[in-house]
């Protein structure tokens, strides 16, 4: 019961869903200085299967999307931007690195994917949030969660499990703006990969970093609300 109850809130428009205790909620994040480190979450709970599609349809679309479409940006690449397309060039860089250490090639792979021009969605497809899949995003550029999304298909394509990592976006207290980033676990502390450092970090080093919800193939996580996780599925850098 509890599980229906979650995703029907989900389902339920903004204006239906945001209750005082939210606002509120929604306030504090806001509220909170540079810096601050983050409050144990609320709650946490995960769900699997189509529900990760319902709650976050966004992210459904990207899984739903058929890689036939991504080879077919080859083309874009060299009729829209007169080069060859990174589309090639990544998926021979895989190849390169897949039998790498597995520190060696998250390394790897974060600043391959940190390479690419970072365009806003407004720019790119005319839309104030658009998630792009790799194909998309290696032919044209992206933002913060494009980032994050080809980073976790480059681990998933050289055999990295889906449930040993989670797109999290969360609430940048340092620049005040919602945000998003790969997260990895393996035997060592969990790492942050992140469109803004050539380097894996770990959360004890980003204090003004503040998860609202992470999602990854099967299962996703609220840290906070419902509500606050509908508010910040439009990942803004």
């Amino acid at each position: 019961m509890l599980r229906r109850a979650i995703r029907l809130t989900l389902d339920w428009p903004l204006t239906a869903a945001l209750s005082a205790m939210s606002a509120l909620a929604l306030l504090s994040l806001f509220l909170l200085s540079p810096g601050q480190a983050p409050q144990p979450p609320a709650y946490a709970l995960s769900l699997t299967d189509l529900e990760v599609k319902t709650g976050f349809p966004k992210w459904g679309r990207v899984l739903d999307r058929a890689w036939s479409h991504d080879a077919a940006l080859a083309e874009e690449c060299d009729e829209r931007l007169g080069r060859p397309c990174r589309l090639e060039t990544w998926q021979r860089f895989l190849e390169r690195v897949k039998e790498d250490p597995f520190v060696d090639r998250i390394a790897a792979i974060n600043r391959f994917v940190n390479s690419v021009a970072y365009r806003e969605d407004r720019e790119v497809w005319g839309a104030s949030d658009y998630w792009a899949g790799p194909g998309e995003f290696f032919a044209r550029g992206g933002d913060c969660e494009d980032f994050a999304i080809a980073k976790y298909y480059s681990l998933r394509a050289i055999g990295v499990p889906a449930e040993r990592m989670s797109i999290v976006v969360l609430k940048d207290t340092r620049r005040q703006i919602a945000h998003a980033v790969l997260t990895v676990r393996w035997a060592g502390p969990e790492l942050v990969l992140d469109n803004l450092s050539d380097d894996a970090r770990v959360w004890p080093d980003l204090p003004h970093y503040q998860p609202i919800y992470s999602v990854n193939e099967s299962s996703y996580e609220i840290v906070h609300s419902p509500t606050l996780a509908r508010l910040f599925q439009s990942a803004g850098s």
